[in-house]
């Protein structure tokens, strides 16, 4: 349905994110961070959406990787894409900002381009403060997601795998 709606926008009217790493059909989720994976998963989104490259291709929800591989195997075919002209900018993305900083640690400087973090720079945890000046001095770009925390936060209410403390959640 994207790809279809993009067919009608100028190409450089619109900076495009999608994910490599966490695939679903039918509320079944599958993880796969392998290189040989992430290549294709860029390809096949390229092609649904009808596009010729993506801005921002982010290794997903790195919690269920692992880190070493992603460091080692899944950042580095991604920045292969990034030499082609295929991918613009590299990130990761992950619900534990401990997980992100491993990763940005123990890769090159300036392989990670972008971070996106969910549910800690909210009202009720700002936990990803103490990383933003690591970030800041890596020149890396930060995505806060997730301001009302997964449902938290909002009359919605948040799903049953929701990480937060029933206690918090009958707060909130």
């Amino acid at each position: 349905v994207l790809g279809k709606a993009l067919r009608e926008i100028p190409r450089d009217k619109y900076f495009l994110s999608t994910k490599v790493g966490r695939y679903g059909k039918d509320g079944v989720n599958t993880w796969d961070y392998s290189a040989k994976r992430a290549k294709e998963s860029v390809s096949e989104s390229m092609e649904r959406l009808g596009i010729d490259y993506i801005d921002l291709i982010n290794v997903h929800d790195i919690e269920f990787a692992d880190l070493k591989q992603v460091a080692e195997e899944t950042l580095p075919a991604l920045v292969e894409l990034k030499e082609a002209g295929l991918v613009g900018h590299v990130g990761i993305t992950d619900l534990q900002p401990e997980n992100i900083k491993w990763v940005v640690e123990n890769t090159p400087e300036g392989m990670v381009e972008t971070i996106m973090n969910f549910c800690h720079y909210t009202l009720n945890d700002d936990m990803l403060l103490d990383y933003l000046d690591m970030f800041e001095e890596r020149g890396i770009g930060v995505i806060s997601a997730s301001p009302l925390s997964m449902g938290l936060l909002s009359q919605r209410g948040v799903p049953a795998w929701h990480p937060a403390p029933k206690s918090l959640v009958e707060a909130c």
